[in-house]
Order: structure tokens, then C-alpha cells, then sequence
């Protein structure tokens, strides 16, 4: 027969390997496996102007247009497969017309929305394999100064921001700032996408 002291010492370590295989979140040394990543093969907009994504998995994820904004823009879908991005224009105060103020992101079964504050979007591009988006935006017929954004695509935290001047009526001499890469490659992108 096993001591009072000794039994209470067994129930003890039975306890902490209970709460230690029962943990959310429990590391690999625990024995949990990881969640799969989601990947995306194919995205498009639909005749209700909705965006359609496509698994890698054969299922569909719809984000819907919403009554806030006009109409979807160019589909891109990260290097990686991780996460859809999509231009979204609206109408802001003065226009006639919608212009290009947001870029929405699925990635991991959630959709963010990341808005240029009424500038119109230039361009964008997903960065760090996926995990950030980088944005270039300017004040709609008034292209003096570009701005630049870089947000984590995870939280929504703003990562960087950068702007650049550029010779106009209002600007006679333009400052030239060495910008950060994820802004060079931003303008790299410039070309070569639409929004």
C-alpha cells in the first residue's frame, strides 16, 4: 500500500499531464499537430460582383461586395497561395464616379479590409510571402505626393509608412528619400499590375 504522502504525489504529476496534454494552444512537444494553412488556387469576381476564391481543397469562400463599395477591381492571389487580395472602389465625397480606396484581403478564413483614408489606391502588392500588403496612394487629380503603406495582413497593424514627392504644379524641387525595399518593389509592381 502506497503512502499517503506518495499517493498524493502521484495524483499531482496525474494533474499537471492532464492540464499539460489539455492546453489550447500546446506545442509540438505535447504531441498537437498543427492546423493546415489555407491555400487558394483561383479567385474571381462573379456577375453579383462578389469575389469567388477557390481551395486548393476544391471548396468556395464568397466575400461579399457589401453595399459600401461600387465594384471590385483586378484579383490577386498571394506567391504563396496564402491569402486573395481585391481593389475595392467606392464613392467618396466630390466624384462622379467610384475610384479605388480599399483592397480587401481573405487569408485564413477572414476577410480585412485595408482603406487608403479617401486617397485612390495606385497600386499594391502582397509582401512577405504573403503575410503583409504594401500600398501606394495619392490624393484623386492631384498626384504631388505618393504615400505609402505597409500593414500586417494577420492583426491589421500598420508595419510602415513612407512618402514621396513628385514635381507638380505645387512642387518645383521634390525631396528624394531613399525608400525602404517593400516600397521599390511596390513601384517595380506599379507597371505591371492594374488595380
Amino acid at each position: 500500500m502506497a503512502s499517503p504522502k506518495a499517493a498524493s504525489i502521484a495524483h499531482a504529476l496525474l494533474c499537471a499531464v492532464v492540464t499539460l496534454t489539455a492546453t489550447p494552444g500546446a506545442t509540438a512537444q505535447s504531441g498537437a499537430v498543427p492546423s493546415p494553412v489555407e491555400r487558394y488556387v483561383s479567385a474571381s469576381i462573379d456577375a453579383a460582383h462578389n469575389l469567388v476564391i477557390k481551395t486548393a481543397g476544391g471548396e468556395t469562400r464568397v466575400v461579399e461586395k457589401g453595399d459600401t463599395i461600387d465594384h471590385f477591381g483586378a484579383v490577386h492571389i498571394a506567391k504563396d497561395g496564402t491569402a486573395v487580395g481585391v481593389t475595392a472602389f467606392t464613392f467618396e465625397c466630390c466624384q462622379s464616379y467610384a475610384i479605388p480606396t480599399q483592397v480587401v484581403v481573405y487569408a485564413g478564413g477572414r476577410v480585412q479590409r485595408f482603406d487608403a483614408d479617401g486617397l485612390s489606391i495606385e497600386a499594391w502588392r502582397f509582401a512577405e510571402r504573403g503575410k503583409q500588403i504594401a500600398m501606394s496612394a495619392t490624393q484623386h487629380h492631384l498626384f504631388c505626393v505618393h504615400f505609402y503603406v505597409l500593414y500586417d495582413i494577420g492583426t491589421g497593424e500598420l508595419r510602415g509608412e513612407s512618402a514621396e514627392e513628385l514635381k507638380c504644379p505645387y512642387i518645383e524641387r521634390p525631396r528624394r528619400v531613399r525608400q525602404p525595399k517593400w516600397v521599390r518593389d511596390l513601384g517595380a509592381d506599379r507597371k505591371a499590375w492594374d488595380r
